[in-house]
């Protein structure tokens, strides 16, 4: 093995689902900005949310694909394992926000298509990449889950559901996998500056109707993308390595109010 090997095999290699936009494109940043690998899947491209520096792109591997297709995962994660070095981490990004609905006027279709892009795309990832991370001796695999799994909003019964499974999903691997070193978290995300996001607010009418992190009782603003993107970069480092089964809050307080 040459310098440039050795090198390469001591880096951080992570996958990042939804790398091409919000939190996703902010996670492929911040562990590229940390000297990283970076192995993005997602269907948007680099771009949208602010592109990936030239500087960066040696190191950033992007594949336009669809994270609930079985095949077009176990395609990418074959060209992650040919690529050299040894995978160390797994962040499951990737999800939609659906227009509010209560659960009378929630299709099947709209319930089954938020579970599969918000957890079942999460299932495939972590399926193809736990072999990997076990064979490397350890490694750390960070979901990004929501306020939505513990605390209701009106109109989001499917992607509550689909959050709150994201967590259940956390824990179990967390147990099931820590005798082979591998760390799982997640990331209970608040309102967060994202496309997402914004097209949420204006369907519901503004930040006030959706009763979102600007409340005067927390720290009264959204987040911008980048801080929960530090907050993965942190459990995915060796800094976090007494931390599984985790679920950090990232909502300016807003899950910690009685009223």
């Amino acid at each position: 093995m040459n310098a440039a090997d050795a090198r390469r095999s001591a880096q951080r290699q992570v996958i990042v689902t939804g790398a091409g936009t919000g939190i996703g494109l902010a996670v492929a940043l911040e562990e590229l900005s940390r000297g990283g690998i970076v192995w993005g899947i997602g269907l948007d491209p680099p771009g949208l949310d602010g592109g990936v520096p030239s500087e960066s792109l040696e190191h950033f591997r992007f594949l336009q694909a669809d994270v609930t297709d079985e095949d077009a995962v176990a395609g990418f994660l074959e060209k992650v394992a040919s690529g050299g070095g040894n995978l160390t981490g797994l962040v499951n990004c990737a999800g939609i926000y659906p227009p509010p609905a209560d659960i009378e006027h929630t299709s099947l279709v709209d319930w089954s298509k938020v579970l599969t892009v918000n957890l079942t795309s999460a299932f495939l990832m972590c399926r193809g990449a736990i072999p990997m991370l076990r064979s490397a001796g350890s490694g750390s695999i960070v979901n990004i889950s929501s306020v939505h799994a513990i605390a209701g909003a009106a109109g989001q019964p499917a992607y509550a559901a689909s959050k709150a499974g994201m967590a259940g999903l956390t824990r179990q691997l967390a147990v099931d996998y820590a005798a082979a070193g591998i760390r799982v978290n997640c990331v209970l995300a608040g309102a967060v500056d994202t496309r997402i996001t914004r097209r949420a607010i204006e369907e519901s009418g503004g930040e006030a109707a959706l009763r979102l992190s600007t409340d005067p009782r927390s720290i009264g603003r959204i987040a911008q993308a980048s801080e929960v993107a530090e907050i993965v970069s942190f459990l995915l480092s060796p800094a976090s390595s007494f931390i599984t089964g985790a679920a950090i809050s990232a909502d300016a307080g807003m899950t910690v109010r009685i009223l």
